[in-house]
């Protein structure tokens, strides 16, 4: 079930979801359920940039989208990236190059 929809029947069913490697807190079970599971590698510098963007976004101060940000996000990420041992592949983010005028 996923935000509340139950899925049947034969397909590809594409999920995201912090937590899906996890192997504490009731997540340890998914794992056997998913064929393929990919973490996102971004680094923590970059995640904290788009994260904290994404919140302002969503209309709170830049004072306050950062204190969630170090306060809940990244401690959360954390704990989702010491269960990359469980994934089957991760991607990782390449910071871009600088491009010569």
């Amino acid at each position: 079930m996923a935000a509340g929809t139950l899925v049947h029947g034969p397909g590809v069913v594409l999920t995201e979801g912090n937590y899906l490697a996890l192997d504490s807190g009731g997540w340890e079970d998914i794992r056997a359920r998913i064929d393929l599971l990919v973490l996102l590698d971004v680094p923590e510098t970059e995640l904290v940039r788009r994260l904290v963007a994404r919140h302002q976004s969503f209309g709170r101060s830049a004072a306050d989208a950062a204190h969630w940000v170090r306060t809940v996000d990244v401690p959360n990420a954390r704990l989702v990236t010491a269960c990359a041992h469980r994934c089957d592949e991760i991607w990782r983010l390449e910071p871009a190059e600088a491009v010569d005028a």
